[in-house]
């Protein structure tokens, strides 16, 4: 999922069997051309291996867009986006069992 940190909206959201730079590479292409060619100064993450990996650190590069990292081992770096993961959680409709398939959490997610 990706923020925009100052007005809060969710400009792009895809749901992926495994974690990789390469799927998260195309999430930022997709979301830069929704956004009309408007592309971020600044791409902040956590430390997470996706985040990382040269695909991802290539492709962001090459559109000059400067990446950041959280600091190591601290929870709330990421206020934005782990309230909003929260909110969710806590959403009437989540299903506290977890999600049968990926299909159902594409579903569940795109429904609110």
């Amino acid at each position: 999922m990706i923020i925009d940190v100052f007005s809060r909206k969710i400009v792009g959201a895809e749901v992926y069997d495994n974690e990789s730079d390469i799927a998260m590479a195309h999430l930022v292409r997709r979301v830069i051309t929704h956004l009309k060619g408007v592309k971020p100064k600044v791409f902040h993450s956590d430390n997470g291996t996706p985040m990382k990996g040269r695909t991802l650190l290539d492709f962001l590069y090459s559109l000059q867009i400067v990446k950041t990292y959280s600091r190591p081992r601290v929870k709330n770096d990421n206020a934005q986006i782990e309230s909003l993961f929260r909110t969710l959680k806590y959403f009437p409709s989540y299903p506290y069992q977890g999600f049968g398939s990926i299909d159902e959490e594409k579903d569940w997610s795109w429904s609110l």
